[in-house]
């Protein structure tokens, strides 16, 4: 649907892409600080080159780029009420989100086998 916010991805990430890498997460949620990869997974993300944006690809190197990667596989809006913009997520101490249970943090080298 055009102008549509979340839409699906009809074809897999292409090989060597970080959306490749992180999609090997098995369809769990996943974070994963770079700045405190061991070197098995900085080998591994060096060889990732691309990140896909919507249907086109562009050339990124993920370590200049982020200091965290999230990975969330299927979102879903949110409902909405009238005159209102949309429920508001409960908050923890100092207005910040709670991390849900089930996010994993992963090893980027055991991902990509």
């Amino acid at each position: 649907q055009a102008g549509a916010l979340m839409t699906e991805l009809a074809e897999a990430p292409r090989p060597g892409s970080l959306d490749a890498l992180t999609a090997a997460s098995h369809h769990r949620p996943l974070a994963t600080d770079l700045r405190t990869l061991p070197a098995a997974d900085l080998c591994t993300l060096r060889a990732v080159s691309q990140q896909r944006f919507g249907s086109f690809y562009s050339e990124l190197d993920q370590l200049r780029a982020y200091d965290v990667i999230v990975r969330f596989p299927h979102v879903t809006p949110a409902e909405t009420r009238p005159g209102r913009p949309g429920p508001r997520p409960p908050r923890g101490p100092g207005g910040v989100l709670p991390v849900e249970a089930g996010v994993t943090s992963a090893p980027l080298a055991a991902l990509a086998h």
